[in-house]
């Protein structure tokens, strides 16, 4: 909402790593799941082919080959996509879509070893 807000001009499609929902405050859980069943947000299918950092490659050279300008807000670099910054400012979001840098493949080092998933409590 916040980045809609800050930026009506560009054209958004927000895609997201499912296990996200678990590292948001359990009072936010629900606003996401409601925002994933609004079609707001669209998580990583389970078994994507090379998990979830290959869903986000190919959806951001997906909107690239259509003429799309990309920009990730994510902990794990997409090889030739811009990646932004994002930041909290006083319960607002900030998106940087001017201040963005893009890495090349051999800049971004082996992949992450996947995360495990918190136990509930």
């Amino acid at each position: 909402m916040h980045l809609y807000r800050e930026h009506p001009q560009v054209d958004v499609a927000v895609l997201s790593d499912p296990a996200l929902k678990w590292d948001v405050s359990a009072a936010e859980q629900s606003q996401f799941e409601g925002d994933i069943i609004a079609g707001a947000v669209v998580c990583a299918p389970a078994g994507a082919l090379d998990g979830t950092a290959g869903f986000l490659a190919l959806a951001a050279a997906r909107a690239q080959a259509a003429g799309y300008d990309v920009v990730a807000f994510t902990d794990r670099a997409i090889p030739g996509v811009a990646l932004g910054r994002l930041r909290n400012d006083g319960g607002r979001w900030r998106w940087d879509l001017d201040g963005t840098r893009t890495l090349d493949a051999d800049q971004i080092g082996p992949p992450l070893a996947p995360r495990r998933r918190r136990r509930s409590r």
